[in-house]
């Protein structure tokens, strides 16, 4: 009996340790050529242009995300985080975010949160413009380097 539950534990994890893992895939972009997908989110920096077209031969596209991965991974860490959120991972979250839901509701009573300024929006706004040119840059030497 007792191996039988450990079996069925086991099968468990596995199960939520396959939702856990990234799975990229290539389809056909609504403008023509591909683009990388990930769940239901399009990225389209991982295989355009400088001129933001996307490639018309597959192999090509692969090509680019081989190269441009580690890159553009990071910069959607780094910048724009709940775009690459696993939805294994953010389940874990929820489920470990419970026991401390009723702290949190108690706190946002007593301490609620302040609205932020306009500098601060616009130091907010600055600093998002500066990472999309980064990640832009980025695509336009990348396609340089592809050119040579």
């Amino acid at each position: 009996m007792h191996k039988k539950e450990l079996i069925v534990c086991g099968t468990i994890f596995l199960i939520f340790l396959s939702s856990c893992a990234v799975s990229y895939t290539y389809r056909q972009a609504p403008e023509g050529g591909y683009v990388v997908q990930r769940g239901q989110e399009l990225f389209p920096e991982f295989t355009i242009n400088e001129a933001r077209q996307y490639p018309k031969d597959l192999v090509l596209a692969k090509e680019r995300f081989q190269r441009r991965r580690g890159f553009v991974e990071n910069w959607y860490k780094e910048y724009e985080p709940d775009a690459l959120t696993n939805s294994g991972i953010a389940m874990l979250k929820a489920f470990l975010y419970l026991p401390t839901a009723p702290f949190v509701a108690i706190a946002t009573i007593f301490f609620p949160s302040r609205e932020p300024t306009e500098q601060e929006l616009d130091e907010s706004r600055r600093r998002h413009s500066e990472a999309k040119r980064e990640i832009e840059d980025y695509i336009v030497q990348d396609c340089k380097k592809e050119n040579n």
